[in-house]
């Protein structure tokens, strides 16, 4: 009778632990959750950095930039926002940060379509 005791109440611990695990990561701290950039949400942050490279405003632009190339799920804008990440620096006359950018994505992606570009810009902070 002892073991079918120690049994259930192992088997309640255990019952008890599963619910309590998944209730404790889902009330766990949101500001994890603020730095993710949902999919549907990418082209909304790439439209903002793109008006901030427009304004001049280059590192709020890399900021973001970066969040999306860390956080897209879709992938759609990962990498070009590495591409555009180079273009802040380059605006920014930032030439030698601009060429890691660029050699980074062509690493990274050597037959993406902005590969052309990519090696086009390099160039360009060498000239």
């Amino acid at each position: 009778m002892k073991k079918i005791f120690n049994d259930n109440r192992m088997l309640k611990n255990i019952l008890l632990a599963l619910v309590i695990l998944p209730l404790c990561i889902a009330c766990s701290s949101d500001k994890a959750e603020l730095k993710k950039t949902p999919a549907l949400e990418a082209e909304a942050y790439f439209t903002k950095a793109n008006d901030k490279i427009k304004s001049g405003y280059y590192e709020e632009a890399r900021e973001i930039l970066q969040s999306i190339k860390t956080h897209d799920a879709s992938g759609q804008y990962s990498a070009l926002a590495q591409v555009r990440i180079g273009d802040t620096y380059f605006e920014d006359k930032m030439y030698d940060e601009a060429v890691v950018e660029y050699r980074e994505f062509l690493k990274m992606h050597p037959y993406n379509k902005y590969a052309s570009y990519a090696q086009y810009q390099t160039a360009m902070c060498y000239f």
